[in-house]
């Protein structure tokens, strides 16, 4: 069967399983509240969008391709 040190070595480790497991759970919970804190944070709604315009100057302007395209009436 098994000795005493091999008894207390299983405990030890079933102790530091849940020390981590309860590490592990307080991590999640610490995640979830920053990935909730970041979603109201940065929501779309919560953004304020103010257009405005931008004139192009001569230099700026590049036309690589031109098409041409019409409809036949019926």
């Amino acid at each position: 069967m098994f000795n005493l040190q091999e008894k207390q070595d299983a405990r030890r480790a079933q102790e530091e399983l849940a020390r981590i497991d309860g590490e592990i759970a307080a991590l999640a919970d610490q995640l979830e509240d920053e990935i909730d804190d970041l979603c109201e944070r940065f929501a779309p709604d919560s953004v304020t969008v103010e257009p405005f315009a931008i004139t192009p100057r001569r230099g700026d302007i590049h036309i690589e391709e031109l098409a041409l395209l019409w409809e036949v009436a019926p």
